[in-house]
């Protein structure tokens, strides 16, 4: 049986051939296909659907490289390759990826600075606050080391008494305070001791050795004492770098005592001549009255 069959035609893209329209068989040969229409004989069924399959997937093949030329061209146009692109994609990524990095350490770096100016804030306020602290405390103690013990000065035999047979405690007490009043000098510390541990008329009933002197009846001997023994741990304490010599302290404390003692005539001398004075006005006024 014969035929007359139009060549098949595709729309092709640039650049591309079409597949090829001959069939051939090994046991049949085909005219050229030299003009639009061509007689020739069907070959069988089997024969044409095979050399169908071979011609499709030729088309399929070439179909398939053009686009993918078409691709490559217009890569290389860009002057970009595959690696380049994925390198292009990664750049990008990381450039992005960077500035949100860099926008939050900003972000970081603000809040971390407002909260060390908070922190500063909240220490100088702190430090302010302990400085006063500090200071009350520094005055409490002060004003509590500057009074002297319970029951200083001491004004009788008896409390002296009592205080020579105290405790430990009890005498560095009376050292600690006599420390904190020292002097510009060991006379003028000296001066403040027996100021702070005696009255007057206590003094009176001490001399430096005790033993009695032309008229003047026996008295206590004041270089025996704890007491003494308590002024010169404070004198030395005070004056640590100067080294009091034991033998300077009791010449000076010698003349201390004597001139607190004369201190306290004094005073005494004083105290009669004005109660004579009172009584004799007195007289004087009652005279008037008779």
């Amino acid at each position: 049986m014969r035929a007359n069959l139009s060549t098949p035609t595709h729309d092709v893209p640039p650049g591309c051939h079409p597949p090829s329209t001959s069939f051939h068989s090994s046991t049949t040969n085909y005219p050229p296909t030299s003009s639009l229409t061509t007689e020739y004989v069907l070959p069988s069924p089997i024969v044409y659907a095979r050399s169908a399959d071979v011609a499709a997937q030729g088309f399929e093949n070439t179909l398939s490289a053009y686009y993918s030329n078409t691709e490559m061209n217009v890569m290389s146009a860009a002057n970009v390759s595959p690696d380049n692109q994925q390198n292009s994609n990664y750049t990008e990524l990381h450039s992005v990826g960077q500035s949100h990095i860099r926008q939050f350490e900003a972000v970081v770096l603000r809040s971390l600075t407002k909260l060390e100016e908070k922190l500063n804030e909240l220490a100088n306020k702190i430090d302010q606050r302990f400085n006063k602290l500090e200071k009350l405390l520094n005055k409490l103690e002060i004003d509590n080391i500057m009074e002297p013990p319970q029951g200083f000065p001491l004004s009788n035999l008896e409390a002296f008494r009592d205080f020579e047979d105290a405790d430990e405690e009890a005498h560095n007490a009376l050292q600690q305070h006599l420390e904190i009043l020292g002097g510009q000098s060991y006379r003028e510390a000296l001066n403040h001791y027996i100021r702070a541990s005696m009255t007057n008329a206590l003094a009176e009933e001490f001399s430096w050795t005790g033993q009695a002197r032309g008229n003047s009846a026996a008295k206590i001997s004041f270089m025996t004492t704890k007491m003494v023994r308590i002024f010169f741990r404070a004198l030395k304490n005070s004056f640590k770098q100067l080294k009091p010599k034991k033998e300077l302290f009791i010449k000076d404390l010698k003349e201390v005592l004597r001139s607190y003692k004369q201190t306290a005539r004094n005073h005494r001398i004083i105290k009669q001549k004005k109660s004579m004075n009172k009584v004799q006005e007195m007289e004087v006024f009652s005279d008037e009255d008779n």
